[in-house]
């Protein structure tokens, strides 16, 4: 496989690869090196993969809480005085 370059099939409509290969791209353009050239097999580009994938999977719960925290603030279906409880309630029930 030496010499072959390695393509990812990515759905421009989204899924859960193509955001992580958009960072990856972005994250070596800044540092002015080649996508290809830092990973030389597709071993250590699927590693590098999938540390980014469980890097961001572990944020999903977190973030799937603030943002329904978010909205019912947003909605006024909270008041200022029952933001901490309402929170704590969302988290016992996504977390445990």
């Amino acid at each position: 496989m030496k010499g072959t370059t390695v393509v990812y099939p990515v759905n421009p409509g989204g899924n859960g690869l193509s955001p992580l290969l958009d960072i990856y791209r972005k994250a070596y353009r800044s540092t002015k090196l080649d996508l290809f050239a830092v990973c030389k097999t597709a071993e250590q580009h699927i590693n590098f993969l999938m540390k980014m994938a469980l890097t961001k999977v572990s944020l999903l719960p977190f973030s799937l809480i603030l943002d329904k925290w978010r909205f019912e603030v947003f909605r006024g279906d909270i008041t200022p005085d029952n933001y901490n409880n309402r929170w704590w309630q969302l988290r016992s029930v996504m977390l445990n």
